[in-house]
């Protein structure tokens, strides 16, 4: 038995992309022991293919393409749309590529679960039937929180299961003394105001640190979307931060997905710009603190049972607000019950599918 998980992928730049590879590869042998898993994203891969625009041109019509060709080497395809691709915030493009897809499933006859992952909103009437329509003609579909599926419901979609993300399927390090605060500063935040006010997003990252260092804290700064040539990455703005803080802080660029799980496991405490930068923390024991640029954080994190979440669209002071969370003190009872009900929420996921999809 084989599956492909789509808009994944273990080598992605984007330690976030890989948790959802590694994740969903995780519960589908939960539910399938000895299936292969293969996963595949924008970038081309060894056979040719690849989910981006231009490979996609290929397959306007009918089922004989390289893709179609080569979904139809699977038994089951699992879109997890990135995580939270599943919206029209990256644009009306990326959610038609990604209804492309599905319609190439259906002409290939290969069955296409929707896996667990944010659901709209979508601004557009378009959007809204794009989205409608792939949730309707999915074998099976998961919202990794409950405002994702009350959403689905609302356009008159309803998904099959609401679960939580794959992060927390995810083998956990074995733990090491805690020490210092990591702070990952997005690459997507910093310098671009297409998910909110850059300038403030940089004063607020300052004057955390700031404060932090003159508590006399140890600070490192964490990549969690690696170098590549795209502007959307964490190490690029690793020069500026050096340039503020020199010695006063350590720059960590994580060797991969293990690498950076052990990192955030020998933290006191992360704060993170990026969502999974935030649940790999959470899921290996540490609290974290979540700079939200946008709703997929709360409902997520509000479902197991963690607030400490701060808007940067609408919180007045987010410094002060993550420093009195970093206040509160014995967290380690309630990350275990957050855990806990993680892996209740994912066993579900593995229900469904072990009864099936057609």
């Amino acid at each position: 038995m084989k599956a492909l998980v789509l808009w994944a992928d273990e080598e992605s730049p984007n330690l976030g992309v890989r948790v959802l590879a590694k994740g969903m590869e995780v519960l589908l042998k939960r539910a399938f022991p000895g299936i292969t898993v293969d996963s595949l994203a924008d970038a081309t891969n060894d056979d040719g293919v690849g989910l981006s625009g231009r490979h996609l041109a290929k397959e306007l019509v009918g089922a004989r393409g390289p893709l179609a060709s080569f979904i139809k080497r699977y038994d089951v395809v699992v879109d997890i749309g990135g995580g939270d691709s599943f919206s029209d915030i990256y644009g009306l493009k990326r959610l038609a590529l990604m209804r492309h897809v599905h319609l190439l499933c259906r002409r290939t006859g290969v069955p296409l679960i929707i896996g667990p992952q944010t659901i709209g909103p979508f601004s557009s009437r378009a959007a809204k039937w794009m989205g409608r329509s792939m949730l309707r003609s999915s074998a099976m579909s998961v919202a990794r929180d409950s405002k994702s599926a009350e959403y689905s419901s609302a356009i008159g979609a309803p998904v099959s299961v609401t679960a939580t993300d794959v992060v927390f399927a995810l083998d956990r390090p074995l733990q090491e003394p805690r020490k210092g605060v990591v702070v990952n500063v997005s690459g997507l935040l910093w310098d671009s105001s297409r998910h909110g006010d850059s300038s403030s997003y940089r004063t607020s990252v300052q004057k955390l640190v700031d404060q932090l260092l003159a508590d006399g804290r140890s600070v490192s700064f964490l990549a969690h979307v690696l170098d590549s040539p795209s502007a959307d990455n964490d190490c690029r703005i690793f020069p500026s931060l050096q340039e503020l803080y020199g010695s006063d802080a350590t720059y960590i660029i994580p060797r991969g997905l293990v690498h950076v799980r052990q990192i955030l496991a020998s933290a006191e405490v992360v704060v993170g710009s990026r969502m999974h930068a935030c649940l790999n923390g959470l899921s290996v024991g540490t609290p974290a603190i979540a700079w939200a640029y946008s709703r997929k954080f709360a409902p997520l994190l509000d479902d197991l049972g963690w607030n400490q979440v701060v808007d940067l669209a609408t919180s007045k002071d987010p410094v002060a607000a993550t420093l009195d969370y970093m206040d509160v003190k014995d967290t380690s009872r309630q990350i275990a019950a957050l855990n806990e009900r993680a892996e209740v929420k994912l066993g579900a996921v593995v229900e469904g599918l072990q009864m099936g999809w057609t």
